[in-house]
């Protein structure tokens, strides 16, 4: 019997972006690449420009979910949470494997992070799903045209022909729609901040100006499960036999084509482990891409074929400093134009 545990935490109370995300989320919105210019309407005053061609891109290995909490509020269609995020959940799909064979499209093209056939194929599948139960339902005196997700899924014993959940590939799964209830309250972070309001003395605050820290280990008696089929839900995080096909939420094409479009990539405490780092990698080989290595401890050794530059340190440290140059070099563009 494998016992399940879960960390009771605050998570918004005990973790917040620190100094290296809110400068991540403060370059995504500079005017760095400077658009159409105007003046005032008399034509006198200060040049302005109306438009900002910001292009940086975010892609995060970190499942934390800080970036998108900053204080700085900024674009988030311009980052993608690559590993997945704490908090959320998906359907156990039927099989899945990080392998590609042979028929997958486009063999030849520069980035490869998954398999676009396997994505296809789930997408038609889950699309054809959807049609046919509105179809029967349209048939139904028209009580009701617009199918449930609970009726896209399989009684797991075929007798529907229906072998797809939609949270196997296409939505995520918040922890408040989890079942059974009393797991759904060990995991909904509401549940967890109602039910802790008087912490025990155990439980300490982590300083004057924090909420208590919740941070306790208590086993599940069952595990969650999907709202619809009722399958195990693990979280929504890439596992290691799966590929970031297999789920919407990696957007594992939209970073093909940022990667593949990058006039410089910056790396931030990457180990430099995972399949998306080798890839990036090896496109700035291949591409003579200029790249930034902000790392406590982890170096890459510049080449022939790699045009790298460590800065060793703290992120929290140097990407401020880098905002501040970075503003430099737009005033000083902004004078001279």
């Amino acid at each position: 019997m494998m016992q399940m545990e879960v960390a009771i935490t605050s998570y918004e109370n005990t973790h917040v972006p620190n100094e290296g995300h809110e400068a991540i989320a403060i370059l995504a919105n500079l005017p760095l690449g400077l658009g159409k210019e105007s003046r005032s309407t008399n034509g006198t005053g200060p040049k302005t420009f109306q438009e900002n061609n910001n292009n940086v891109r975010v892609i995060t290995q970190n499942v934390d979910g800080l970036h998108s909490s900053t204080l700085h509020k900024w674009d988030t269609d311009k980052l993608i949470e690559a590993h997945g995020r704490v908090g959320l959940y998906k359907c156990l799909p039927e099989s899945d494997s990080d392998t590609d064979d042979e028929s997958d499209e486009e063999e030849g093209r520069k980035v490869k992070l998954g398999s676009r056939r396997k994505r296809r194929e789930r997408l038609r599948r889950a699309n054809e799903i959807a049609s046919s139960t509105r179809s029967k339902q349209e048939s139904k005196n028209n009580a009701r045209t617009t199918p449930k997700l609970d009726e896209l899924v399989n009684d797991r014993h075929g007798r529907s022909g229906i072998t797809m959940c939609p949270h196997e590939i296409l939505n995520s799964i918040p922890a408040h729609d989890i079942i059974p209830r009393h797991v759904r309250n060990q995991l909904d972070p509401k549940f967890v901040n109602k039910s802790h309001k008087n912490p025990p003395q155990s439980i300490k605050p982590l300083n004057s100006n924090d909420q208590y820290h919740t941070n306790i280990q208590k086993p599940l008696k069952a595990p969650p499960l999907c709202p619809n089929c009722k399958r195990p839900c693990p979280p929504q995080s890439l596992l290691f036999d799966e590929g970031y096909h297999s789920h919407e939420h990696y957007q594992f094409e939209k970073m093909e084509s940022w990667i593949e479009n990058a006039d410089v990539m910056v790396f931030v405490g990457t180990s430099f482990a995972v399949t998306i780092t080798d890839v990036a990698l090896e496109y700035a080989r291949n591409e003579n891409i200029p790249v930034f290595n902000l790392n406590l401890n982890e170096r890459l050794n510049s080449s022939s074929r790699l045009n790298v530059e460590n800065l060793i340190g703290k992120s929290e440290q140097i990407l401020p400093k880098l905002v501040e140059e970075v503003k430099k070099k737009l005033s000083k563009r902004l004078m001279q134009a």
